[in-house]
C-alpha cells in the first residue's frame, strides 16, 4: 500500500520487487483501494449529513493502476547497482510467495557498508515455498522479531489438529470456518487439506474459498510455481494441485457468498480476513457462531481489539455488524500456520551469519523486540537495540548513535509535574517519541510505574467510542460525556465491562498490552507509590 500511496504524492522512481510480489501487488492493491473507496464513500454520506469535511482515500484504484508501470523485476539471488554506490540483492525469505530479504552495500569513498532487511522471515518446513536464504555477513542487521519469545507447532502436529478439528465439526454436522489471510494462509490450508485427503485422514468434503482476493492471488500462487518448494512441484507433477482437488470451489459474487449462510452444516469456509475484523468471514460468522454444531479455527496472530482475539480469548457473546451474537460455536486455535519464523527458526537463520556486526530488532510487540534483542546479545555477543518509532541512528561510529538522543537528550525541557508522553514535531514530521515519568522524585518509570491520568481520565473511553463510531457501529453523538458516563456508555453498547474492552481495544491496538486500565483503589501496593506522588488527583490510572 506504500507504494500506491507514494505514488500519489509524487513519487515517479523504480520499485524494486520480485516478479511474485509485482504480480501480487497488482491484484491487492486494487482491492485495497477497492476498501478504502467504499468506506470513504459511506463515512463521507454521514459527514455531509453533518456539514463536516468529507475524506479522501489515502489512494484510489486508479492509483494503484498507475503504480504497475514503476515496478523492476527481479529474480533471487541477481545483484543490481541501482544508484552510485548502491548495491542490491534480494534473496528467498520463505515467508510467503514472493517475498524477500535485502541486501544492500553503501559505498562512500573506499568504504562499503552492507545492511541486510531480513523482512518477514517464514519458518522451516512450510508448505508450498522454500526455506528462507542464509546470508553469510552483515555489518548491520535489521530483523524481525513477531515470535522472537515463542515457538510453533511443528507441521506434523498442526496438520493432525487440523484434521482432528475438520473431523470433529463434520461429526456434528456443523459448518468448520477459518478466518485467513488471502495470500499465504488461505494456500497453506489448501495444501494441508489436500495433504489429508490424500492420506485418508479426513473425507473429501465442499470447500469454499470465499474471497475474490484470495482467488486471484491462488492463480498468481499458479503462475509462479518455478518458486515452490520440491514437494509441491513434485504433486502439481503428479497431478495433485493443492489449488484445485475435488469439492474446492471459488465463489466470487456477493450472490454465491450470501448462499452459503443459508446451509447449516457440512461446509468448511475459508475466508478473510485473517482476524475476522473485516471482510466476508464476518458475515459467516453472524450466521454460525450461535450455532452449537459450528466451529471456527484460528490459524494465525490474532491482535488486541479484533473480533479473532475476543473469540480466542473466550468471548460469550461479540458484536457483529450492530448486533450481538452469542457464542455458541467452539473455538479452535492453531498457531503453526504462521508464516513467520519462530524463535528456533530465528535463531537457526542468525547462526549461518559468519559476520554480524550490529542489529536492530523491529517487527513485534514491544515484549518481543526487547526479549529477542536481550537474546542476540546472550548468544552472539554483538551490540542490538529495539529502535523507536521515527527514531534515526548514525551508522558511521563504532556503535550505532541515536540521533533523538544527540538532539534531545539534554536539551528537551518537560514540565516538572508531567507525566505521559512526550512527542516532539517539524514540518509534520516526528522527531521523537518518549515516556515521561516521576523521576525527578526518586520513581523511576518501570514495569510497575502508574501515570495518573487526572482529568484525562475518560480519554480512553472516548477514544474507543470514538473508533466505533468510525467504524459506523454507533452515532457519534456523545462529545461532551464525562469519565463515568463514557464509560457505561463503552459498557453497554460493547457489552462488556469497559476495562476489560478498554485494555484490549484500546491500549492492546496501541502496541500497550502490558500496561492496564485501573481505578486507584485496584493500584497493586508496588505502583501505588507512583500514583500518589502526582499531586492532580485523579479517578483512574495507566
Amino acid at each position: 500500500s506504500a507504494k500506491a500511496r507514494c505514488g500519489r504524492q509524487g513519487f515517479s522512481g523504480p520499485i524494486y520487487a520480485t516478479g511474485a510480489t509485482a504480480d501480487l501487488c497488482q491484484v491487492m492493491l486494487a482491492d485495497s483501494a477497492y476498501i478504502q473507496e467504499m468506506e470513504v464513500e459511506r463515512k463521507n454520506r454521514k459527514l455531509q449529513r453533518r456539514g463536516e469535511r468529507l475524506l479522501t482515500p489515502i489512494y484510489t484504484r486508479k492509483d494503484a493502476a498507475a503504480t504497475q508501470s514503476h515496478f523492476k523485476r527481479m529474480i533471487y539471488d541477481e545483484e543490481v547497482p541501482i544508484l552510485p554506490g548502491l548495491r542490491l540483492r534480494l534473496r528467498d525469505a520463505g515467508h510467503i510467495l514472493g517475498a524477500a530479504i535485502v541486501e544492500l552495500w553503501v559505498s562512500e569513498g573506499n568504504e562499503t557498508l552492507k545492511i541486510v532487511f531480513s523482512g518477514d522471515l517464514g519458518n522451516l518446513n512450510q508448505p508450498i515455498v522454500q526455506d528462507p536464504t542464509f546470508i553469510s555477513s552483515a555489518d548491520v542487521l535489521v530483523v524481525e522479531s513477531t515470535y522472537g519469545t515463542r515457538l510453533h507447532e511443528g507441521r506434523k502436529e498442526r496438520f493432525a489438529r487440523l484434521g482432528a478439528v475438520v473431523n470433529e465439526i463434520k461429526a456434528r454436522g456443523g459448518n468448520l470456518l477459518i478466518p485467513a489471510f488471502a495470500i499465504g494462509r488461505t494456500q497453506d490450508i489448501l495444501y494441508a487439506l489436500r495433504l489429508l485427503q490424500d492420506q485418508g485422514e479426513i473425507e473429501p468434503q465442499a470447500v469454499y474459498i470465499d474471497s475474490p482476493l484470495a482467488a486471484a492471488a491462488t492463480e498468481v500462487f499458479q503462475r509462479h510455481a518455478q518458486v515452490f518448494d520440491y514437494e509441491t512441484r513434485s504433486m502439481l507433477r503428479e497431478g495433485r494441485s493443492p489449488f484445485e482437488f475435488a469439492g474446492l470451489h471459488y465463489t466470487e459474487s456477493v450472490e454465491e457468498s450470501i448462499g452459503l449462510n443459508s446451509i447449516t452444516g457440512g461446509l468448511i469456509i475459508i475466508s478473510a480476513s485473517g482476524m475476522a475484523d473485516a471482510g466476508r468471514i464476518k458475515h459467516h460468522l453472524k450466521h454460525n457462531l450461535w450455532r452449537k454444531e459450528a466451529g471456527v479455527l484460528l490459524i494465525g496472530h490474532q491482535a488486541y481489539g479484533t473480533l479473532g482475539r475476543f473469540l480466542q480469548d473466550g468471548a460469550r457473546q461479540v458484536r457483529i455488524h450492530g448486533e450481538m451474537i452469542q457464542v455458541a460455536a467452539s473455538i479452535h486455535t492453531i498457531t503453526g500456520f504462521s508464516a513467520h519464523a519462530d524463535q528456533k527458526a530465528l535463531l537457526n537463520w542468525l547462526k549461518r551469519f559468519s559476520h554480524l556486526g550490529r542489529v536492530f530488532a523491529t517487527h513485534g510487540d514491544s515484549a518481543s523486540c526487547h526479549a529477542w534483542a536481550a537474546q542476540i546479545r546472550r548468544e552472539f555477543d554483538v551490540p542490538a537495540v529495539v529502535p523507536k518509532l521515527d527514531e534515526t541512528f548514525d551508522l558511521s561510529k563504532s556503535r550505532p548513535v541515536s540521533i533523538w538522543e544527540k538532539r534531545f537528550h539534554r536539551s528537551l525541557h518537560v514540565p516538572e509535574n508531567f507525566s505521559g508522553v512526550v512527542q516532539v514535531m517539524e514540518k509534520g514530521s516526528v522527531l521523537f517519541r518518549g515516556c515521561w515519568g516521576e523521576a525527578r522524585k526518586g520513581i523511576k518509570n518501570t514495569f510497575a510505574t502508574a501515570f495518573n491520568l487526572g482529568s484525562g481520565s475518560n480519554f480512553l473511553a472516548e477514544a474507543a467510542l470514538y473508533n466505533l463510531a468510525d467504524q459506523g457501529e454507533i452515532s457519534a453523538d456523545f462529545a461532551a460525556l464525562g469519565r463515568a458516563a463514557a464509560e457505561k456508555v463503552l459498557a453497554e453498547t460493547v457489552g462488556r465491562p469497559c476495562r476489560e474492552y478498554l485494555e484490549s481495544a484500546v491500549l492492546g491496538a496501541c502496541g500497550l498490552e502490558q500496561s492496564a486500565y485501573l481505578s486507584l483503589d485496584e493500584l497493586p501496593k508496588n505502583a501505588a507509590r507512583a500514583a500518589r506522588a502526582n499531586k492532580r488527583a485523579a479517578q483512574s490510572v495507566v
